[in-house]
């Protein structure tokens, strides 16, 4: 099974196409290419969207006959219609043009929390295949975040089939594993039960797993067992900058160095106690990343640096519904500055106490020389407390050493 996912975000919302590739069990071939368009109001003061999608499907048996091609789409829209809930309807409508068959599917889903850590979610509607079919179940999820657990239940009231879902999530800075165990359970012993059960890995730039499913007739009969491995990587680029990293299902935040600090270390702070990540030269992403939740990032560097202020790297993201934001590490030097003051004549300004409008304090010598330190890039104006006549201009770039002479200035024309 080998699929892409390109999707890029902008102003008038996201555009996804993920197209897929795959060999069956019983060696069938499919192809798959679904494109999605999602839009999120986020000056709304409550949660809605609109969900977009159109797909392709295509299937081939072993003796290279078609066996399916379908053109489906699909709409839904979720508003938040009150405190902790929400509702989202959807409506599908696909046709074989294989089997000339229509397939309808209209459904309401309503959720709700039940705490702080359990939510609550009905599903409702009718799907039309050949026969009319009535879908209903329900959904409960509970959340435990100090042992990084998650549990899902289910129970089909159509069919009456229960199904539970628990899975242990990993956390790169203590522990990189995570494992997952679920079952289905008819109602019916004649019909299929599954059991599965797996684990994984997870690091900056690449993730896997391995699972293991059993399914059997519990009233007894034949028994299948299929065991399956996945490797996953990913690229993401925003704003001219690339880097590599674990598949993205949210929105992110690549940051990067300066070249002028692109040999110094700098730590990144990612919330939770103890969660670092170094930024050495190259770009480093920050996955999983709320839309439209505010995100504070700050990066501390590993080694004093006089000349580097260090005093503004905290940045505050808002990022759009699957957006990609650069934040760019690149603190302003402090420049040390030198050059020689003269007056309208020409005639050095000799042994004077000046300051900069900023507070900063120098003094020339005998030939009007002076030295003004901890400078940061800047236009500054130069005033001497005992020549108020003599008022000068001091332009300082980014680019350059971080020493400066600035050679002879003259006084400006004031007024």
């Amino acid at each position: 099974d080998l699929g892409l996912e390109v999707l890029t975000s902008t102003m008038a919302g996201t555009f996804a196409l993920t197209p897929g590739v795959g060999i069956g069990p019983d060696e069938r071939r499919f192809i798959t290419i679904p494109l999605r368009y999602t839009w999120v109001d986020s000056r709304a003061e409550r949660y809605r969207n609109l969900d977009v999608s159109t797909a392709w499907r295509q299937a081939v048996n072993t003796e290279g006959a078609m066996v399916q091609q379908e053109i489906s789409g699909s709409v839904a829209t979720t508003v938040a219609a009150a405190s902790g809930m929400a509702i989202t309807p959807r409506f599908t409508a696909g046709y074989d043009t294989v089997s000339r068959l229509p397939r309808l599917d209209g459904r309401l889903t309503m959720r709700t929390a039940a705490g702080s850590r359990t939510s609550v979610r009905v599903d409702a509607g009718i799907s039309y295949r050949e026969e009319l079919t009535f879908l209903a179940s329900i959904n409960v999820s509970a959340a435990f975040p100090e042992r990084r657990q998650n549990l899902f239940l289910q129970q089909n009231l159509t069919t009456q089939d229960f199904s539970a879902f628990w899975n242990r999530y990993p956390d790169e800075s203590i522990d990189p594993f995570d494992a997952r165990a679920s079952l289905q359970m008819p109602i019916d012993p004649e019909r299929m039960a599954v059991v599965s059960g797996g684990g994984g890995f997870r690091t900056p730039v690449v993730q896997g797993s391995v699972n293991h499913l059993l399914a059997f007739i519990p009233a007894g009969g034949d028994a299948r067992n299929s065991t399956s491995a996945r490797l996953q990587t990913g690229v993401v680029y925003v704003d001219g900058v690339m880097a590599l990293t674990r598949p993205v299902s949210d929105s992110f935040i690549v940051i990067s160095p300066a070249d002028h600090v692109a040999d110094r270390t700098f730590s990144l702070r990612r919330g939770a106690p103890g969660r670092t990540s170094v930024v050495a030269g190259s770009p480093v992403m920050l996955g999983s990343v709320r839309a439209h939740e505010t995100r504070e990032v700050a990066v501390e560097m590993e080694e004093f640096d006089p000349s580097i202020d260090t005093d503004e790297l905290a940045w505050v993201v808002q990022p759009l519904y699957r957006s990609g934001t650069h934040i760019r590490i690149d603190p302003p030097r402090r420049l040390q500055v030198a050059g020689t003051l003269v007056d309208s004549a020409d005639r050095p300004v000799t042994l004077v106490l000046g300051r900069t409008e900023d507070g900063a304090d120098f003094f020339t010598d005998e030939t009007g020389y002076f030295e003004i330190y901890d400078m940061l890039p800047g236009t500054y104006v130069l005033r001497l407390p005992g020549r108020p006549g003599l008022v000068y201009t001091l332009r300082l770039d980014d680019a350059g050493d971080q020493r400066r002479d600035v050679g002879t200035l003259r006084p400006r024309e004031e007024g």
